[in-house]
This record gives structure tokens, sequence and C-alpha cells, in this order.
């Protein structure tokens, strides 16, 4: 079945076997294609540009036959990530998220481990300085009051079970 690949956000840019770039410009014409990355342009940077949460949904529609997953919200490359109030942007035709934790942070510095700490309020956070990410940490930022799964939960609640 053939495959189109996006984000919401931005990506580094992607040297997959067989991926061909398409920019949303020229979408319409990538009919057939069995494996396509879909953007909006490149950054100064030499990332690429994800598309808007509505141009997600019009990419179904304009390649009906493709399957499309979306990457919602990078953590910098990190394992973990503090997400603002309008992360991830969730597609409205989102039919599976798929949740993803990096548990490398297990054991390590809460800094060294987590996009944006410091940065964005976490009073559920321990304050020492050498604290490290444990079990239980890691299931607060899953399922606490600001996690990724709260947030998918009330952005597509017909969608959670």
């Amino acid at each position: 079945m053939p495959v189109a690949v996006t984000t919401t956000t931005r990506t580094e840019a992607l040297q997959w076997p067989g991926l061909r770039l398409a920019d949303w410009e020229d979408v319409e014409g990538c009919r057939g294609e069995p494996f396509l990355f879909v953007r909006r342009g490149g950054l100064a940077d030499g990332k690429w540009r994800g598309l808007e949460a509505a141009e997600v949904d019009r990419l179904g529609r304009l390649l009906p036959d493709h399957v499309v997953l979306v990457e919602a919200d990078g953590a910098a490359k990190l394992p973990l990530k503090l997400h603002r109030d309008d992360e991830p942007v969730w597609p409205g035709r989102t039919s599976l998220a798929i949740l993803v934790m990096g548990l490398s942070a297990l054991g390590l510095p809460l800094a060294a481990a987590l996009h944006r700490h410091g940065r964005i309020a976490a009073p559920w956070l321990p304050s020492e300085p050498d604290a490290a990410w444990t079990w239980d940490l890691l299931l607060r930022l899953l399922a606490g009051p600001a996690a990724t799964g709260r947030a998918c939960r009330e952005a597509c609640p017909s969608r959670w079970r």
C-alpha cells in the first residue's frame, strides 16, 4: 500500500531508500507514488517544514490510496519532551496515535533527557539538581496533567476508548 509521510512541525532531512520528496504544491501529481514525504518547503537550518493539521486532513483526500503517517511532535533529539499547550498538533482525521517515549532517559539527570526542561512549568518534577528519571516520573509525563496522552484524548475524544 502506498505511504505518504509528513510532520506537523519540522524534521531533519530524511535519506530513506525509495523516499520521494514532494512539496505541498505538487502533491496532486504524486498519485501512484509508493513512498512520499510531503513538506511545506525547507528552512534555513536544512530542516523540512511540515504541513498544517488542516493540510494533513486534505492530504488524505488528495491521496486516498495512501496510508498517511504523521509525526505530530518531536523532542529535539532528546528522549522526552514537555509539551506546550498547543502541542502536539493532531490532524482531525487521526485514526491511530502511537505515543513514543524514550526509555533511554531512565537514570539520566532530568535536564539531560527532557526537551524544554526549565522552560515550561512542571511542578511535578523534582527540583533537586541531581534528580534522575525514574519509572514513576516517566508515567507522570505520559499520563499526568500535561501529558501527550491527555492532550490527544482531549483533542480527539471519539478516538479514545
